[in-house]
């Protein structure tokens, strides 16, 4: 396992000298709990030949490329409905239209977009409550004189990806 540590150009020479003897890097469970799908990647490219994966590494691999999928899948889903709703607001007449980016915490992973619609003039009752309707609609909340959505966005794939 502490050979798998090494950095690109150490990794290359230990999986030369290991075809080189006709030996093979078993991969078990346990070490393909441990490293990441990149890693995985990067051993299988010097062959089956030299890096065999056990029934068991084949099925942990397998559920992290089934929930790596999914993460991903979700967050083009969380971006695809920014943009409808970003386009959806941007056509609206007689509003004010910003987006306010903020990433929370020291070490941020996650980047939060808030869409922000405010009233371009004073609107009388009727016109606020249609406005109100077609925004609540979209999903914005009415809060301290403008509407908000917050949609979240991982800046970074989890380890197991």
């Amino acid at each position: 396992m502490d050979e798998l540590l090494l950095d690109g150009s150490e990794l290359r020479k230990f999986m030369r000298e290991l075809r080189r003897r006709g030996e093979t890097l078993v991969v078990d469970g346990d070490m393909a709990r441990r490293l990441s799908l990149a890693a995985v990647r990067r051993l299988m490219r010097y062959g089956r030949d030299v890096v065999k994966l056990t029934p068991e590494a084949e099925t942990v691999l397998q559920k992290r490329i089934r929930m790596c999928r999914e993460i991903v899948a979700r967050e083009r889903e969380t971006m695809r409905q920014y943009a409808e709703t970003l386009f959806a607001v941007k056509t609206l007449d007689g509003v004010r239209v910003s987006v306010e980016k903020d990433a929370r915490g020291t070490a941020p992973a996650v980047l939060y977009y808030t869409i922000v619609v405010k009233p371009a003039r004073w609107l009388p009752r009727e016109e606020f409550l249609s406005l109100n309707r077609q925004l609540a609609a979209l999903g914005l909340r009415y809060e301290d004189g403008a509407w908000r959505i917050t949609f979240t966005r991982r800046i970074f794939r989890p380890h197991v990806c």
